[in-house]
């Protein structure tokens, strides 16, 4: 009867009250995603049918299910048509090819619905959507927190959507209905990804130290939990709707694995990088005999969560496992996952342990070598990173030259390398270690080994490399990376694009990691979130909120990896600092640096750097100026630290612009404005043209050019005659026994040093000012 409310659905009294709550909490402010699961038939779309015509007077309701067959962005495309306005007459299938971009419009979209009144976005038959949409959807709710949005989704296959859309990292905050008969047994309520304690005989708690928290996809609705003191059912898990006596679940085509096959499947499979895949048998692992074998299954499918603190736990304890059976090589394997676990969570002196054990006891070669990585990185946090490379002097020079078994250790040297200083010897290590992924050699660490790429491509100035690595770096993190991977690749994704001025996607990106990073369970995201946060604000000018983020980053009592990646952002918040008139901070920020051991130029520029603006902001010019021009003289060992030497040269224009030397000024800034322009740094260049706008052109006494003239090298004087007698670069190439490239670059840094603008003017005036000199 019209008018009147639809009668409950019988036997569904709990899950509608799931989803009122969710209905509540979304009228509130509170973003809500709800996964209602189960097989064709159990009354899926009914359910949330009645919810929907429930709301609708209350809610927009966007409704839409995948059209066969599924095409890139079809999904997404639907979800934009449902909630334009009107007709829009637009393909939305394929018009974009960007997860990125089509996340990005999904969040619009749903702002801007959500300002009238709250949505509710109902996803139908998720599990025959097209991947692309998926991906795209994931990246929306993971920058949902107050918007007044509630996410129903509905599937077949639960755990496919869970990690096609990236829910995992919602976790716990995803719900989730299953329609389908309740499981007497406490593990099959857990399910593949569902497991609300890794623990499965009678009387057996958590591990101590172990957090007991959701696994991905679960959320608030873990299901039914055995009673405490009843003994709990082990038979087999079974498809949801399937009754009891139903076969164990197998892949297609597959035989039913034996307990000690699945652990070593897992042990296979997490070794090679494909933690996903592993975890699919997180079901099969519970159903082990309690035991070392057990624990270690359960711990490395935690540090394939990124658990990491779970993960040690299990771990540790199959160490202890195995060395009590007199299994030491065993026991050396697993030590050699500990101490992975234990220097991604910055504790030096247990990683350095457990490296140590391994490398007397591990029983393969690849093992000991990634024990050598740990040490290395254990002393690394400890002492610095040239302390760590000093225990890898055995290591080849020449990556080629390093077994296959090695590739660990050249990740590891690569990355040390990096954080040194040393950016061209680190590419190598770590370019030679990436490309070995395809020749199967293992790939645990294939995605770092690209995201540190991305840092040194980064300082060196060639921001286009460093996006393209980053590009490959995801399609690889989709295959075979942690949430961790992901996680430190948008944070260097945010840093990029707020550098080239592009804030907005800067800030999208940083979402996305904050989303990843709120999923570990330990403290290590902290960190980096607060250096990607002031990446992006540094280029923005906001000096005060770096300096908020930064000072209590750089505490090693908060975390010690702050000494460890000290290189990357000590330089920025001193800089901030002086900025800021505090001095004495900018103090601390030297000896920071100033207490490293220098392997390349990136470090002795940013100490100079940091001195200049020192002694500028204390009204010492002269201390400034000397310390300026030493930061732009510093030879290019270990690659030229090009972002670094730039933000100097605009500095040191600024100064003589500010001290009334309007000649010096302009060559300093218009160096420092083709610097910026080459690495696409917008925020930066476009500072260099505003002071560049406040000194005038003046003419140019005799005197003052050939004190300039002297300072250039003798091939930049060589290469300026040449292009005063009217040679082409390419004919001077052939002269001076150079690429073209190398001309080029040389003609740019003596255009910049001259001031002068073209060929014409600097031929003009070497002929009338110069011709004859020495």
């Amino acid at each position: 009867m019209p008018g009147l409310p639809d009668p409950p659905l019988p036997g569904r009294s709990a899950e509608l009250a799931t989803l009122r709550s969710a209905v509540h909490a979304a009228g509130r402010g509170v973003s809500r995603v709800v996964l209602v699961a189960g097989p064709a038939g159990a009354g899926k779309t009914v359910l949330v049918d009645h919810l929907a015509r429930t709301v609708r007077d209350a809610f927009t309701v966007l409704r839409v299910a995948p059209s066969p067959p599924p095409r890139p962005f079809a999904l997404t495309g639907q979800v934009l048509a449902a909630g334009a306005s009107g007709p829009t007459g637009r393909p939305f299938g394929d018009r974009t090819r960007s997860t990125l971009a089509a996340g990005a419009e999904l969040a619009s979209l749903l702002g801007r619905l959500q300002d009238e009144r709250p949505v509710l976005l109902w996803i139908d038959d998720a599990h025959a959507a097209d991947l692309e949409s998926l991906r795209a959807l994931g990246f929306t709710l993971l920058r949902q927190y107050t918007e007044r949005v509630l996410t129903v989704i509905c599937t077949r296959d639960a755990e496919r959507t869970v990690w096609d859309t990236g829910l995992a990292f919602l976790a716990p905050e995803v719900e989730r209905v299953e329609l389908a008969e309740r499981p007497t047994s406490a593990l099959r309520a857990a399910g593949a990804y569902g497991c609300p304690a890794p623990h499965a005989r009678q009387g057996e708690r958590p591990p101590a130290g172990a957090q007991e928290r959701p696994a991905p996809g679960r959320g608030r609705l873990a299901g039914p939990r055995t009673k405490p003191g009843a003994e709990p059912r082990t038979e087999p898990r079974t498809e949801p709707g399937a009754g009891p006596s139903a076969e164990p679940r197998t892949e297609p085509g597959a035989e039913p694995r034996e307990p000690c096959s699945v652990a070593g499947e897992i042990r296979r499979l997490v070794a090679d990088g494909r933690g996903r895949e592993a975890l699919r048998l997180f079901g099969q692992a519970l159903l082990l005999p309690y035991g070392p074998d057990r624990d270690e299954a359960l711990g490395l499918l935690s540090l394939a969560e990124a658990r990491d603190e779970r993960a040690r736990v299990y771990l540790r304890r199959a160490r202890e496992g195995f060395e009590a059976a007199g299994e030491l090589h065993r026991a050396g394997d697993v030590a050699c996952d500990v101490g992975v676990v234990e220097s991604a969570l910055g504790l030096a002196r247990e990683a350095v342990d457990s490296s140590l054990f391994a490398m007397r006891h591990a029983g393969d070669e690849a093992k000991r070598a990634r024990a050598l990585a740990n040490l290395a990185h254990g002393h690394a946090l400890d002492g610095g990173p040239a302390k760590g490379l000093r225990h890898l002097d055995e290591l080849p020079r020449t990556p080629a030259s390093a077994p296959a078994a090695y590739t660990d250790l050249l990740i590891q040297r690569g990355m040390l390398r990096s954080l040194a200083g040393d950016l061209t010897g680190a590419l190598t290590d770590l370019d030679a270690a990436a490309r070995r992924r395809m020749s199967g050699a293992p790939r645990m660490g294939t995605v770092s080994a690209l995201a540190h790429s991305v840092w040194c491509h980064f300082f060196l100035g060639d921001r286009q490399r460093a996006f393209r690595t980053l590009a490959v770096a995801h399609d690889t993190a989709r295959t075979m990376g942690r949430p961790a991977d992901a996680f430190a690749l948008h944070c260097a994704g945010a840093a990029l694009h707020a550098f080239g001025g592009r804030f907005g996607d800067a800030r999208a990106e940083f979402a996305a990691a904050h989303g990843l990073g709120s999923w570990a369970d330990s403290s290590s995201p902290q960190l980096f979130l607060a250096v990607a946060e002031a990446l992006v604000e540094f280029p923005a000018g906001d000096h005060a909120r770096v300096v908020e983020l930064l000072d209590g980053a750089n505490a090693p009592a908060r975390d010690v990896r702050s000494r460890l990646y000290a290189s990357r952002y000590v330089p920025l918040l001193g800089v901030s600092h002086v900025r800021l008139g505090d001095l004495a901070g900018a103090r601390s920020a030297l000896r920071v640096l100033e207490s490293f051991e220098e392997l390349g130029a990136l470090l002795p520029v940013s100490v100079l750097w940091l001195r200049g603006a020192m002694a500028a902001r204390s009204g010492d010019t002269q201390g400034a100026v000397g310390a300026y021009r030493a930061a732009l003289a510093v030879p290019p060992d270990g690659g030229d630290p090009v972002l670094h030497k730039a933000l100097v040269e605009q500095d040191l224009g600024a100064l003589h612009l500010a001290t009334g030397d309007t000649v010096r000024a302009r060559r300093h800034l218009r160096a420092a404005e083709r610097r910026f322009a080459g690495m696409g740094a917008e925020p930066f260049r476009e500072r260099c043209r505003s002071l560049l706008s406040e000194a005038p052109q003046p003419a140019c006494p005799r005197e003052t050019v050939r004190e300039i003239w002297g300072t250039l090298s003798e091939r930049e004087r060589n290469i300026a005659g040449l292009v005063a007698r009217g040679w082409t670069n390419r004919e001077i190439a052939a002269e001076q026994y150079l690429s073209v490239k190398t001309v080029e670059y040389h003609l740019a840094n003596v255009y910049a040093k001259l001031g002068v603008a073209d060929r014409r003017r600097l031929r003009d005036l070497v002929q009338s000012h110069i011709h004859g000199w020495s």
